[in-house]
């Protein structure tokens, strides 16, 4: 990629040996894709069922499907970068969870929002790349590659923006909404109180 430039101005794709090295990289990738499909086989051993969800099942068996399609059918110059983006974010993940399995580690965790921020990031980026890869390059993809690039990183978005919101922005409303009430009640307490000691300081008097 970075002797062809990010969109692949030529079609390296012509020379064999180029797309025996896309094709051989491409297969270690469906292979890693495989692999992560263990995540949801170590939630349900844990019995954390509410982390497979509809977004996680999809997420992990549709990579699954697009990284086979694409290295039985079309092993394009595009995947480079989809594969590489999608490797460094999956790094990053894959270490968080490392370390959340260490007790004395799991209060310096607090970056876990900016990983799915992270996979926001990401797929916008394919898109871009993919609408640059249209306009600029001389490998353009074919329609099937198209539908399937835009279809789910548009989709990935949706779904990933839709957990942002449900995890942390709504969670943080829902933390400050709760902290005020707190507050008021505890206003509320520390007036009846005062109200319940003026009374008793009264009655004392009028004895």
């Amino acid at each position: 990629m970075l002797a062809n430039g990010f969109v692949g101005k030529t079609c390296l794709l012509e020379k064999e040996h180029t797309r025996r090295d896309i094709t051989n990289a491409m297969y270690y990738y469906f292979l890693a894709k495989i692999s992560e499909l263990l995540d949801t086989v170590f939630f349900v051993l844990r019995k954390k069922d509410s982390q497979v969800t509809f977004l996680h099942v999809y997420h992990h068996a549709m990579m699954v499907v697009i990284s086979w399609s694409i290295l039985k059918y079309e092993p394009i110059y595009l995947t480079i970068y989809i594969r590489n983006v999608n490797s460094f974010v999956h790094m990053i993940m894959y270490t968080y969870y490392c370390l959340s399995a260490v007790p004395a580690l799991r209060n310096y965790l607090w970056w876990k929002k900016y990983i799915t921020k992270l996979q926001l990031v990401q797929f916008l980026s394919i898109l871009v790349h993919f609408v640059m890869t249209l306009m600029k390059s001389e490998c353009t993809p074919s329609f099937w590659s198209c539908f399937i690039v835009v279809f789910n990183a548009s989709l990935f978005i949706v779904l990933f923006g839709k957990f942002y919101i449900e995890s942390y922005t709504n969670k943080e409303k829902r933390r400050i909404e709760k902290d005020n009430q707190n507050v008021q009640n505890f206003a509320v307490n520390e007036n009846n109180n005062e109200i319940r000691n003026n009374c008793n300081g009264n009655d004392n008097l009028k004895q």
